[in-house]
């Protein structure tokens, strides 16, 4: 487990604060159901009150926090049958983009996808590999020219990563079997083979589905 780095607060308050929060969820510094104290996260990032209870509300948006009576802001509890969700989802969110993409993207896009596949895999800590694959997804999908479903999909790949983290903990030596059967997808998109770059994208998304599946239970 990784501690979460403070973030530089120049930039919006709320921003950092939301930022930090939800890395620290997603690093497992906060347990599960247990509340989010203000005060001390206040200390820490030597911060009002203020931006941090905003942070607190776009995070319930999200769904990494609820708040319980006479409790505060807790975090929630994962749920396989919210995964199981999430993953219907995604299924049906990303082949439209990906469909999309493969008829849009050019050579510049295929050069940045391929950066940003090399930037995924060249990564070791945990939260920053799962930040780097969606990097990989969004390089290709942006070229599918549907901002709402791109931003949807983004959301929802916000609430699975935090699933995902969960299960790397568990499961660290199966990433070089991810890295092949992405590398594989994206082979098959470069040569514009709608067919194979779907089912291949099928597959990865079960495979993950089924690597947090077997944690959970």
């Amino acid at each position: 487990m990784n501690k979460t780095i403070v973030p530089d607060m120049a930039r919006s308050a709320t921003d950092a604060c939301t930022d930090y929060l939800r890395n620290a969820i997603l690093n497992g510094e906060f347990a599960e159901d247990s509340p989010v104290i203000i005060d001390r996260i206040a200390q820490v990032l030597n911060v009002s009150h203020t931006p941090i209870r905003e942070a607190i509300r776009r995070l319930e948006a999200e769904g990494f926090v609820s708040f319980r009576p006479r409790r505060g802001a807790v975090v929630r509890k994962v749920s396989l049958a919210e995964f199981e969700e999430l993953v219907e989802i995604r299924k049906a969110l990303e082949p439209i983009l990906i469909t999309a993409a493969l008829e849009n993207i050019d050579a510049a896009g295929l050069a940045n996808a391929k950066a940003a596949f090399s930037g995924w895999t060249a990564q070791t800590d945990p939260t920053e590999t799962l930040r780097a694959q969606w990097a990989f997804y969004e390089s290709l999908y942006v070229a599918a020219g549907k901002p709402v479903v791109l931003s949807t999909a983004r959301a929802n790949w916000n609430h699975i990563h935090r699933y995902h983290r969960i299960a790397w903990d568990h499961a660290r030596e199966v990433r070089s079997q991810d890295i092949e059967m992405m590398g594989e997808m994206f082979e098959h998109f470069k040569i514009n083979n709608r067919p194979e770059t779907l089912k291949a994208l099928d597959q990865t998304i079960n495979w993950g589905r089924d690597l947090v599946r077997d944690t959970l239970t």
